[in-house]
């Protein structure tokens, strides 16, 4: 098993007790997964670094975009969430290994 250069964290982060209302974590910092944006400028704005292929960004007051091509400018198209049943299975099986 090959070391990993970073911070190492060996357990999930939580906050000191459960009436902490202080966030564990702030989407703005993070790399790909869910964000948020005032604007389109600033979803585009978001660094590199911090971006990851599939990642979605919801621009208030817009719609949600998914990232299509990590770059400066960035390339989004419009994130359309599904709800079928056929892909609700299809999810199901993926992560509870269901056959």
């Amino acid at each position: 098993m090959s070391a990993i250069s970073g911070t190492n964290v060996a357990a999930p982060v939580m906050p000191f007790t459960t009436e902490d209302s202080y966030p564990t974590h702030d989407a703005a910092y993070g790399r790909g997964g869910w964000r948020e944006a005032t604007s389109t400028t600033e979803r585009d704005a978001i660094p590199t670094d911090r971006q990851r292929i599939g990642m979605i960004v919801n621009v208030a007051g817009d719609k949600a975009y998914e990232l299509t091509v990590v770059g400066d400018p960035p390339s989004w198209k419009a994130y359309a969430a599904s709800t079928g049943s056929d892909q609700i299975a299809a999810i199901r099986k993926a992560v509870f290994l269901e056959c």
